[in-house]
C-alpha cells in the first residue's frame, strides 16, 4: 500500500458551519409539553404508491442506471402559506405534519431554507421515537435548497421554533417529501436485517485491514430519490477541496437537485458483521464542477465530480483520496461500496483489471471478483459511483454496472477508468477532471497521493499549531490556552463532541486565556484557532 502524504492523528473539527450538524437541543414542544401544540395543526396526507408500477419503474441498478429508493410528493408549503404558528413564550412556533400512507420512511427537500441564529428546527416522526436536529444557523450552506435527512415512519412533522428578536427572519418552503419504500433498513432500526445480499462483506472484516483510508474515503450518496457511492479524492493543490467523485449516470439531475443531496461519511459498522454504525455524520449540497456528459456512460467513461457546499469536518476523518491515471491495468485490489444503500462493504480482485468498455471500447476496466475469508463480496444499485483501488491504493475506476451478484459471483462489473476520466472523454462539461484534479499542471507521473487533513501543503496552519499550546490535558474543568507568539486577529471557538459551539472568545494580542468547562459533561471537546490566514483545531479532554 502507498504512504499517504499526512497521516491522521489525533481526531479534530473543522469547519462545521454549513454540514448537515445537528445541536443538542430538544424541540420546544418536549421542553414545553403541557402546551396544546396539536390544536389546528395542518396535516397532509398522501395516498399509498401503486407498488406494482413502481417495481415495473425501478431497475435494481446494476444497468448503470441509480437504485432508486422513494418517490416524491409535491409539498410546496412554507411559513407564509401552510403549516400552524402559534404563539409561545419567548417567540414563535411553527408546526407542519406530513403523512406518505404506507411509507417505510420519509425525507424532505427545501427550496428555501434559512434559519436565523437563536432560531431552531428539528424533524420527527408521529410519535417522536426518531428525530433529527436541531437545526440551526450553522446548517445554512450559501444555498437556497436543501434536505433533512430520513427519519423512521410513515409521518413526518417539521418544528420551527423562532423567538422575537429575529422574528420573521427565517425561510421554510418545503417543495417535496420523499416516500421511501426500500434501502433504508440502517434508518428504520431493522439490526436485524441487512439491506444487502448476504454474500457481502463488512468493511471492518480482515479484508478492510489494509485499506484503512481508502474506507475512510468512500462515502454514500442520497441523490435524486436514490442510493449512489463515491470518493473524497485529493487534487495537486493539496487544499482539502472537497471533491467527491461518482458515476454521471447517479447525478443526472438538476443543480437544485444537487444541493439537496446528502452525503454519509463513515457509515459502517463497528465490527465484522455487528456493532452500532460508526457515524451518522453527513453533509448536504453539491455543485457540479466537470462530468464525462455522455449520457451516464454510453459514450464515455461516466464520471461526475461534485464539489460539497461545505468543508469536511475534520473530525469526519475523510480521506483525500490518491489516484492513478495510468493505461496499465492494476493486478489486484479492492472496491469499497454501499450495495443496496446498506453499511459500507468491501469486494476483492485477485486477476489483472481487463480493458473494456460499456458503451464505446477502452472507457472501462472489467473486474471479476474473488471469494475470501468472510464472503464474496460484488456489487449491487447502490454501489454505483464507487471506487476500485489497485495494489497500491490509487483510485483508478468508479462504478457503471455489471452483472455480479451473490447468485452469480463470477460475473463482471464494469468501472470507467481515471484514465478515460482524465482527458478522454469528448465533450466533458466542464472540461477534462484533469482541469479540476491537477489545477497546477504540475503531475509528471501517473499517480498521486492522497492525504489526511489537515492537508500538508498548508504552512500558515503548520505555523500556527506550533504557536498553540493547550494545558493541563485532560483536566478536570480548567484548561490555559498560551500563545508563543500574538497574532492580531484570533478568535477561538470551543466544540462539543457533536460539533457544537460551547465557547467563542478573542485571543487577539493576547498570549494567555484560561477555559472553565466545569459546568459541561465529560468528554472530548475541541478548541478551534481561527486567524486571517488560516485554522487550526486541538482536542482536549474533561475527566473529573
Amino acid at each position: 500500500m502507498k504512504k499517504s502524504l499526512l497521516l491522521a492523528g489525533l481526531v479534530m473539527l473543522g469547519s462545521a458551519s454549513m454540514a448537515q450538524k445537528s445541536v443538542d437541543i430538544d424541540p420546544y414542544s418536549s421542553l414545553n409539553d403541557h402546551l396544546n401544540y396539536d390544536r389546528n395543526l395542518e396535516q397532509l396526507h398522501f395516498d399509498p404508491l401503486n407498488m406494482d408500477k413502481v417495481a415495473a419503474e425501478d431497475s435494481d441498478g446494476k444497468d448503470g442506471t441509480s437504485f432508486k429508493i422513494c418517490r416524491f410528493r409535491d409539498v410546496n408549503k412554507s411559513l407564509e402559506n401552510g403549516g400552524t404558528w402559534m404563539d409561545v413564550p419567548g417567540g414563535k412556533l411553527w408546526r407542519l405534519s406530513m403523512t406518505c400512507e404506507g411509507a417505510l420512511a420519509t425525507y424532505i427537500t427545501y427550496d428555501d431554507f434559512y434559519i436565523p441564529d437563536g432560531a431552531y428546527m428539528h424533524v420527527y416522526n408521529g410519535n417522536k421515537s426518531d428525530m433529527i436536529g436541531a437545526f440551526t444557523n450553522a446548517n445554512y450552506n450559501g444555498q437556497k435548497e436543501f434536505a433533512t435527512g430520513i427519519v423512521a415512519g410513515q409521518t413526518a412533522i417539521i418544528e420551527y421554533y423562532e423567538p422575537n428578536y429575529v422574528s420573521g427572519q427565517g425561510r421554510i418552503s418545503v417543495d417535496q417529501i420523499a416516500h421511501c419504500y426500500r434501502g433504508v433498513d440502517d434508518f428504520i432500526h431493522k439490526a436485524e436485517e441487512r439491506g444487502s445480499d448476504p454474500c457481502q462483506v463488512d468493511v471492518r472484516c480482515s479484508e478492510g485491514d489494509n485499506w484503512g483510508p481508502q474506507i475512510d474515503a468512500t462515502v454514500r450518496l442520497l441523490i435524486g430519490g436514490g442510493w449512489c457511492s463515491g470518493s473524497v479524492i485529493n487534487n495537486t493543490n493539496v487544499d482539502c477541496k472537497p471533491y467527491v467523485l461518482t458515476a454521471l449516470h447517479c447525478g443526472q439531475i438538476s443543480a437544485s437537485q444537487l444541493n439537496s443531496t446528502i452525503f454519509y461519511f463513515r457509515r459502517q459498522k463497528q465490527n465484522c458483521g455487528s456493532g452500532a454504525l460508526e457515524s451518522t455524520q453527513s453533509i448536504t449540497g453539491a455543485t457540479r464542477r466537470s462530468d464525462s456528459n455522455d449520457g451516464g456512460g454510453s459514450s464515455g467513461s461516466d464520471y461526475l465530480l461534485v464539489e460539497l457546499n461545505s468543508d469536511i469536518p475534520w473530525s469526519y476523518q475523510a480521506y483525500y483520496a490518491g489516484f492513478n491515471k495510468s493505461t496499465s491495468a492494476a493486478t489486484s485490489g479492492v472496491s469499497t461500496h454501499h450495495p443496496s444503500g446498506d453499511v459500507k462493504k468491501i469486494s476483492t480482485f485477485t486477476n489483472t483489471l481487463l480493458n473494456s468498455g460499456w458503451g464505446v471500447p477502452g472507457s472501462h476496466w472489467r473486474v471479476t471478483w474473488t471469494g475470501t475469508a468472510n464472503g464474496h463480496g460484488v456489487t449491487e444499485g447502490g454501489s454505483s459511483g464507487s471506487p476500485i483501488w489497485d495494489q497500491n491504493g490509487y483510485h483508478v475506476g468508479q462504478l457503471t454496472g455489471g452483472s455480479s451478484y451473490c447468485t452469480a459471483t463470477s460475473s463482471p462489473d464494469l468501472y470507467g477508468k481515471m484514465s478515460y476520466n482524465w482527458n478522454g472523454n469528448s465533450n466533458p462539461t466542464g472540461g477534462d477532471l484533469s482541469n479540476w484534479l491537477d489545477p497546477t499542471g504540475s503531475m509528471t507521473g501517473d499517480t498521486f497521493e492522497g492525504t489526511y487533513a489537515p492537508c500538508a501543503n498548508n504552512i500558515e496552519e503548520s505555523t500556527l499549531e506550533l504557536k498553540t499550546k493547550i494545558y493541563p490535558n485532560p483536566s478536570s474543568g480548567m484548561f490555559t490556552i498560551e500563545m508563543r507568539d500574538v497574532l492580531d486577529n484570533l478568535t477561538v471557538e470551543i466544540y462539543n463532541s457533536v460539533g457544537a459551539i460551547v465557547e467563542t472568545f478573542d485571543m487577539s494580542n493576547r498570549y494567555v486565556h484560561s477555559i472553565d468547562l466545569s459546568g459541561m459533561e465529560d468528554g472530548m471537546y475541541y478548541a478551534r484557532f481561527k486567524s486571517r490566514t488560516a485554522s487550526v483545531t486541538k482536542s482536549i479532554q474533561l475527566i473529573r
